[in-house]
């Protein structure tokens, strides 16, 4: 077999999109919903969105609640039990609002003991449906400097393209300037998204969207 490939001088591509800047944007579509291995120097699983607009994109990540890290943190202003309890209703939130963004369905029952079971189920009940819509979103930085949604969905950060004006910036909370490396914290209680298996996550159909 042979092909009419020739050797010859080419010049670059590169095929990767720009990283969608902190603000809002208007036009974002979905472009995959996956529960994937981090990496591969990372096998833990993790729920990722892809989001994009003009050849920019945002991907935003969900990880497992980490009980066992958590367990190590210095605590001052909660206990473990507290701050597990937030970690989980905090990410609760935030699927929460991702998905009735994207279906519009306010009742949902999702509950499991298992990151990986839960996430195939929440990948399965959302399916297609961000397919031909277009969404506005709220990208900001977390404490860490990297591009994120808001650590509470107490307000909107995506919403469907027609109710983008429902989206502000709240300067006190949401940081749309890359925080200085000296006002980066340290491992601790107060840090967002730790890695591997936490014991319960759920989205309570008895709540009504957090917006």
């Amino acid at each position: 077999m042979k092909t009419t490939y020739k050797y010859e001088l080419g010049n670059p591509v590169n095929d990767a999109m720009a990283p969608m800047t902190p603000g809002i944007h208007a036009g974002v579509e979905i472009g995959s919903i996956k529960h994937e291995i981090l990496s591969p120097s990372s096998p833990i699983k993790v729920l990722r969105f892809s989001f994009v607009k003009d050849g920019m994109q945002f991907r935003y990540t969900e990880f497992p609640v980490n009980e066992e890290q958590i367990s190590k943190w210095n605590f001052r202003k909660s206990s473990f039990e507290e701050t597990v309890a937030r970690k989980y209703r905090d990410l609760g939130e935030r699927l929460k609002h991702i998905y009735v963004a994207i279906t519009g369905e306010t009742r949902v029952k999702l509950q499991s003991n298992n990151w990986d079971d839960f996430c195939n189920e929440y990948v399965e009940l959302i399916g297609s449906r961000f397919q031909g819509k277009r969404f506005g979103i709220k990208v900001v930085y977390n404490d860490r400097g990297y591009l994120t949604f808001p650590e509470r969905a107490v307000q909107p950060f995506i919403v469907p393209e027609d109710r983008i004006d429902m989206l502000k910036i709240n300067p006190q909370y949401d940081k749309v300037l890359i925080p200085k490396q000296e006002e980066k914290m340290p491992d601790s209680e107060n840090t967002d998204e730790d890695m591997m298996m936490g014991s319960v996550v759920g989205i309570d159909s008895a709540e009504e969207a957090p917006f």
